[in-house]
């Protein structure tokens, strides 16, 4: 392989290897030194290895100018994107026909291109594989004599040439028949197999769903993404489209981002609801290009590709290199090939590869005996079939018609068995537009109720609030809690780590003011002291209050232990430098302070001081403390 191959086979790496040969529907694995030094492609796969010992990989060089005249004509006259596998056939088929150069002599030279193709066929190539080669060479003559002057230059060449497009149709011939015995193996193959359902093509956005919403909650509030949480959401998306809303491959791979800014918003109303579907159409795509294929999501879907569009794609664009695709791979170009991500992702979490053909394959299949002959109709409206079925069915696209053909998509196989298939297409829309409401709006409603219970984690890290505060917080947000519900999230509420207190603002109010709550003071009968008590339950973890003072050095501190001076209420630490401290709790600008009346044991302690920099020394639980309890923090003897 030459060097310029190396190049564009691991030019578009990203996160994951996507094999050359596109064309040929096998994997193959190859062994390169880096360097120097270079060994021959070792190959795994019986064909391409039996391809490789023929010598039928060998070829010319890609700067020939034949061939290079014949790339620049499919680039820039015909507008084909991929043409580098077009171009390395003919190349391969001329390093046969001629090892020395690349020349127009085989056009004389018909026993020599049978041999061709009989030759591959003993490599073990597939029909459909001949047939492209076949049709790479024809465009290459075609090419000569219509693109070039070769009709004025070399008139004898000419007539070749034309001669040699009409002998090579006997050989054509015998390769469509093969093609169509593939066929009929591979359709026979589906019949003795079980065949495939909706459901079972849509596990795979089952099963990677908690992964995928845990990235998209992580993008929302603003944490740091790794590259394989980039990958997740990219790779569920071209999955939602895919296996959800039977897309082609080229359509997820085409959508640019003026397609997304145009999306056209359409409250979709039936017979017994309404919602609110986001229309998206696609202009450039492989199959059927005289058709807009369009789709419809919904609104949590939108979100989602929202998320996508603000947070994650921003980071995968490249300065030097900007992209008008919608989605961009880890590399910071246009997508590769969408099916090789979708099969990735099948094998990242242990499933079945289903491809696009096979689902919408299977999803065809399966509307012959659940719907009527009307949501036919709007199913091949919303595929965005051929122009036969197009004439058959409709001629322009209508917005209700893409979000009824919506219903139906995404709705395939929860429909269930022994249904009456004689009822109205009204009545079985109805039926399934309901039960998909009500799913949604519980899907909506439990996730909505996750987002805000965090939300509520998250203002609360240090201490438990009363059920008062904590009604008054979520009628602030203007939430909707039942009663059940805050008394509730008080009841399990546990605390977070102190290293998530930073932003806590409860925490720097009880600080500046002294008015800690869920403590009061006693006095001692034995001693006459006074002490603290908890007036409730405190957890393990949980800030009970701060020791509050003045900070001073440890050296004036061990100054006012030798002088006898407050030195029983001293207490000295170190900070995350290393430095010591002393925090006389004599506070001047406050009457009252816990942390001062506290009583300390280096043995029955049941309170723990902790340092952070942002608060100072903060009282933490040691243990779980019910209520009506002596506090007693931990010192050294």
């Amino acid at each position: 392989m030459s060097r310029l191959g190396m190049a564009e086979c691991f030019g578009g790496m990203g996160a994951f290897f996507q094999a050359p040969y596109s064309s040929l529907k096998t994997c193959t694995s190859f062994i390169f030194i880096m360097g120097n030094k270079k060994r021959k492609p070792k190959w795994t796969v019986t064909v391409r290895k039996n391809m490789h010992t023929a010598g039928m990989y060998s070829k010319h060089s890609m700067r020939t100018p034949l061939i290079k005249g014949f790339r620049n004509y499919l680039v820039k006259t015909l507008e084909v994107c991929n043409s580098k596998q077009e171009v390395e056939n003919v190349a391969r088929y001329l390093y046969f026909m001629d090892p020395q150069k690349a020349s127009m002599e085989f056009v004389e030279n018909i026993e020599k291109t049978n041999l061709y193709f009989t030759k591959l066929g003993e490599t073990g190539l597939c029909s459909q594989t001949q047939f492209n080669y076949l049709k790479s060479i024809r465009r290459f003559i075609q090419y000569q004599t219509t693109a070039t002057n070769l009709g004025a230059t070399d008139p004898q060449l000419f007539q070749a040439c034309r001669h040699f497009l009409k002998v090579i149709n006997a050989i054509q011939k015998k390769l469509c028949k093969g093609v169509s015995r593939e066929k009929v193996i591979k359709k026979y193959k589906r019949l003795t197999k079980d065949p495939l359902q909706p459901l079972d093509c849509n596990q795979l956005l089952d099963v990677a769903k908690p992964d995928f919403l845990n990235c998209i909650y992580r993008a929302d509030i603003g944490d740091k993404l790794l590259v394989k949480d980039k990958i997740c959401i990219l790779y569920y998306l071209e999955a939602l489209l895919i296996l959800k809303h039977l897309q082609r491959p080229g359509v997820v791979a085409n959508m640019t981002v003026e397609e997304w800014h145009e999306r056209v918003r359409h409250t979709f109303t039936s017979e017994c609801i309404s919602e609110i579907l986001v229309i998206i159409g696609v202009k450039n795509h492989k199959t059927a290009a005289n058709q807009v294929e369009t789709f419809a999501l919904t609104e949590e879907e939108e979100m989602w590709f929202k998320t996508y569009f603000d947070v994650v794609r921003p980071s995968l664009v490249k300065e030097d290199n900007p992209q008008e695709a919608f989605f961009i791979s880890t590399s910071g170009n246009k997508i590769y090939k969408v099916s090789n991500d979708l099969r990735h992702f099948h094998v990242k979490h242990r499933l079945q590869n289903i491809t696009s053909q096979m689902v919408r394959r299977a999803c065809e299949t399966w509307i012959l005996s659940q719907y009527s002959d009307v949501q036919k109709s709007l199913f091949a409206k919303y595929l965005g079939h051929t122009n036969l079925t197009a004439d058959r069915h409709y001629r322009e696209k209508t917005l209700h018609n893409i979000c009824l053909g919506s219903r139906l998509v995404t709705q395939l196989g929860y429909k269930s068995e022994g249904v009456d298939t004689q009822k109205s297409s009204g009545e079985e829309l109805q039926d399934q537009s309901l039960s998909h409401w009500h799913h949604c709006k519980k899907e909506r409603k439990d996730r909505h109720y996750k987002k805000r219970v965090k939300n509520i984690i998250r203002a609360f890290p240090a201490q438990r609030p009363s059920i008062v505060k904590l009604t008054k917080y979520i009628k602030k947000k203007k939430w909707k809690f039942s009663v059940n519900e805050v008394k509730l999230l008080v009841e399990t509420w546990k605390p977070r780590p102190f290293q998530c207190w930073k932003h806590c603002k409860d925490l720097k109010k009880h600080i500046r003011l002294q008015n800690w709550k869920g403590l009061k003071t006693t006095t001692d009968k034995e001693s006459g002291r006074k002490k603290v008590k908890s007036k409730r339950a405190f957890l393990k973890g949980e800030a009970i209050c701060d020791f509050h003072g003045e900070q001073i050095g440890a050296k004036k501190g061990r100054k006012m232990q030798k002088n006898k001076k407050n030195c029983h209420d001293l207490y000295f630490y170190k900070d995350t430098e290393g430095k010591s401290w002393c925090i006389n709790p004599s506070c001047t600008c406050h009457t009252r302070t816990y942390s001062k009346l506290m009583w300390k044991s280096s043995t029955e302690f049941n309170v723990i001081p902790t340092y952070t920099t942002k608060f100072g020394i903060l009282l933490l639980a040691a243990e779980n403390i019910p209520a009506n309890q002596n506090l007693k923090y931990y010192v050294e003897k």
